[in-house]
């Protein structure tokens, strides 16, 4: 997950300036676990509440928008952050975020801490998607008075997930900086 980047000053015995980690992006294999996991949790926690107390839970509005008013705050810091974060081209635009005058760049402990929210929230919406996913795929062959619902409101906040976690990836995108950027 962390690595360290090679100290190419200091040689076999001698300590240099300190080193900086670099944070990898999430992997897709990361992310196709949380998804998978989703799922078998989602549809197994229909079966296992069915069985335990005879009735699954409902999934309510305020869990549908959750994952919406997430990435949206996921999007509007991607999108601040790229602006911080890139070299003179839209400087002179007045939608360009941060380079109004007062403005100051993003130091590299905020970069950091965003980069490790992206990644957080990356992992969480893939695991939401997959979980309410899972859950509505559950509902699909039951014939009920509320099973078309929750198998609706299931999959909306699924596809919540979904988006919450390409903003998260939007904003993890956002933290990279060029390889001779020092400034960040």
């Amino acid at each position: 997950m962390t690595e360290t980047e090679p100290n190419a000053d200091a040689g076999p015995g001698e300590s240099g300036p300190p080193r900086r980690p670099i944070i990898q992006p999430v992997s897709p294999a990361a992310l196709t676990a949380c998804v998978v996991m989703g799922l078998v949790g989602g549809w197994s926690l229909h079966r296992v509440a069915d069985a335990t107390w005879g009735y699954a839970p409902a999934v309510s509005w305020s869990q549908v928008l959750a994952p919406y008013v997430a990435a949206g705050f996921l999007g509007v810091l991607a999108w601040v952050t790229w602006g911080q974060l890139q070299p003179g081209g839209s400087r002179s635009r007045w939608w360009s975020p941060g380079r109004r005058s007062g403005h100051a760049r993003l130091d590299f402990q905020r970069s950091v801490n965003r980069l490790v929210l992206a990644r957080a929230c990356a992992l969480v919406g893939a695991l939401l998607a997959g979980g309410y996913f899972g859950f509505a795929m559950s509902w699909l062959f039951i014939s009920g008075d509320y099973a078309l619902t929750h198998a609706i409101r299931a999959a909306v906040t699924g596809l919540g997930g979904t988006v919450m976690t390409l903003s998260a990836l939007m904003l993890q995108r956002a933290c990279r900086v060029r390889s001779g950027d020092e400034s960040t």
